[in-house]
């Protein structure tokens, strides 16, 4: 039996990573032909189509609908025959293999090379933690999902150079209907002002970020609910505790010119007094 063709997520733009998956035009078992279409994916831009330039069956395992899939993960696989096509949610292949066995003298000597790895790696990661708090901030200040949450709206990335992107306008409202194709934001990138477009369907849901907020690429912008009676209020508002943040170090530099200030005070009248003893 012939491997498996493997079907994967498609790089569909330069700064795509991963993809999920929106729909199977297929379905298991169906005869492919080459330059058929047999899914639809959601890029960090637009849903387009995944063509198989193959000929085989449909087979799985399968990535389910909503499933998020980095660039050339399998999404689902082209066997030769119908005989061959196995369940959506069979075990991979991938995982049936096994690497062949080192001896026990290579294996000690890979682990001792591993743990030099993790501790000479330990200070470098330190250093990064330590160097980028405001990351860590911005992080911790994004609200915890909503219960219920069916899709989360993301700041997309509109642009090769684009790394966040400020809330212009809210097209729909909360508690709007959103369809597949709605234009529910527009945001200001580093080129031009955008629409943010869904391609799923629900209500809108908070939180959601405020107008003129600035939001990073892949940030929650908000969320969509599948029915109005889960539908919450409430804003996100990240970058407040970068600002707080930033207050103790503007009153330290707030209160260095006082302290020169005094001390050149202090040598004048030092200065003075001198004088004064001199003087007959």
């Amino acid at each position: 039996m012939a491997e498996p063709y493997v079907i994967k997520m498609p790089q569909l733009s330069d700064t795509m990573t991963e993809g999920v998956v929106v729909s199977w035009e297929k379905n298991i078992g169906d005869k492919i032909e080459r330059g058929d279409i047999v899914a639809t994916v959601e890029t960090d831009k637009a849903v387009m189509d995944v063509e198989v330039f193959r000929a085989g069956y449909l087979s799985g395992p399968i990535a389910p609908v909503d499933a998020t899939v980095p660039v050339g993960e399998a999404i689902a696989y082209l066997v030769e025959s119908a005989d061959e096509v196995q369940s959506a949610d069979a075990a991979p292949a991938a995982k049936k293999e096994t690497a062949p066995a080192q001896p026990a003298a290579a294996q000690a000597e890979d682990s001792h090379e591993d743990e030099e790895e993790q501790h000479a790696a330990a200070p470098a990661v330190a250093e990064t933690r330590e160097a980028a708090p405001h990351e860590a901030v911005s992080a911790a200040a994004e609200p915890e999902a909503p219960a219920g949450h069916t899709y989360i709206i993301k700041m997309p990335q509109l642009s090769d150079t684009m790394t966040e992107g400020l809330v212009v306008s809210w097209e729909k409202n909360i508690g709007d209907k959103i369809s597949r194709g709605d234009i529910v934001a527009t945001v200001e990138t580093d080129k031009a002002v955008m629409d943010v477009e869904v391609f799923r369907e629900g209500f809108l849901s908070g939180p959601r970020a405020e107008i003129d907020s600035t939001v990073a690429v892949g940030g929650a912008l908000a969320y969509l609910m599948e029915s109005a009676d889960q539908v919450q209020k409430g804003s996100i508002a990240a970058a407040a505790p970068a600002k707080k943040e930033a207050a103790p170090a503007a009153a330290k530099a707030g209160s260095a010119p006082p302290q020169r200030a005094a001390t050149a005070a202090g040598a004048a009248s030092f200065l003075a007094r001198a004088a004064a003893a001199i003087q007959p």
